[in-house]
């Protein structure tokens, strides 16, 4: 048996091994997003960024007592809640992925159905 074989088969092997974690990992998320509609959300921090890179937190009282990590689903709703995110509160749906240790970890905000002015 050549060397060049030996590898071959050793790295098809990890590449194997390598797919099947990331499989486990992705069906673990999968497993634990749920789906939470007329969601009422503070938004808690933010920067001026858009992208979804970017750390913003919001609070939903509904499901978590602590501010969590935000995502937007496009664009256009993430201009929509960072044009003045403090005076407002927002009806969304969102996504909720919990870990393993079933605490929320993010929000997925995909619907906003009102703006709720603070004033």
């Amino acid at each position: 048996m050549s060397d060049e074989y030996i590898i071959s088969g050793f790295l098809t092997i990890c590449l194997v091994i390598a797919s099947y974690q990331a499989y486990k990992v992705y069906k673990k998320e999968i497993e634990y997003q749920k789906i939470h509609e007329n969601a009422l959300i503070t938004m808690y921090k933010t920067t001026n960024k858009i992208d979804n890179k970017t750390k913003h937190k919001a609070k939903c009282d509904a499901l978590s007592p602590y501010a969590v990590d935000v995502s937007f689903s496009d664009e256009k709703i993430a201009e929509e809640v960072l044009k003045n995110p403090y005076g407002f509160n927002f009806l969304v749906d969102l996504e909720y992925y919990k870990n393993d240790k079933n605490k929320i970890i993010l929000y997925r905000i995909f619907n906003i159905k009102d703006k709720i002015s603070l004033e």
